[in-house]
């Protein structure tokens, strides 16, 4: 819900609402777009998260983490995995995070991905030193196959902004943890996106 809010923003932070004084008014289609948001947020109220893990059965948890780019933003989201007693699953969002696409720098998908891929990374790092108590495992999914291909392949021979983000991740997370996912399967294509919170109800994905 949040980065629609963000878009926004970033809207009129953009060349074309550079010349709006602080106390005029937004241009009209910002205006309506935020009538929109603003509308629909009492509908937060119908939102429940169950924040228990579950694993107070065994030391394991797994994480499945997710990471996905559109044009607009990059967002990556985290889920833990846990057994019961009786052998059935439990899975819990866990952490997300999102960040609009850069103004100045306009970039390819193959690289906002990327940029997606070491936003899920950082997060997790915070997230293992949290959960230091735990037996922890962990498996990343993109719907990017350049990304994997670029995280798998040698680092030698690709350019400078490449390299230094793979690295980036892998010192995270190794590549073989990293596998594909469909974009239809990636809970993170969403969050891209946007949902309002009246389509969040019952978006069952995330």
């Amino acid at each position: 819900m949040t980065i629609q809010a963000k878009l926004i923003f970033q809207k009129l932070w953009s060349a074309d609402c550079q010349n709006i004084g602080w106390d005029e008014s937004v241009p009209e289609a910002i205006a309506k777009e935020w009538i929109k948001i603003k509308s629909d947020l009492p509908n937060i109220n119908n939102i429940r998260l169950p924040r228990w893990r579950r694993n107070e059965h065994n030391n394991m948890i797994e994480l499945q983490a997710f990471c996905d780019a559109s044009e607009q933003a990059y967002a990556c989201v985290i889920y833990s995995r846990t057994t019961s007693p009786t052998g059935a699953y439990e899975t819990t969002l866990l952490a997300a995070k999102t960040k609009v696409a850069p103004l100045k720098r306009k970039m390819t998908i193959p690289k906002m991905e990327l940029c997606a891929a070491v936003l899920l990374a950082k997060l997790l790092e915070k997230i293992t030193k949290i959960l230091t108590d735990y037996d922890l495992r962990m498996f990343c999914w993109t719907d990017s196959q350049v990304v994997l291909a670029w995280l798998q392949g040698s680092q030698t021979k690709y350019e400078k902004y490449i390299t230094n983000r793979t690295t980036q991740i892998t010192n995270i997370v190794p590549a073989t943890n990293w596998g594909y996912v469909k974009s239809s399967e990636n809970p993170a294509d969403c969050a891209t996106r946007g949902l309002s919170p009246s389509k969040l109800v019952n978006f069952s994905l995330w």
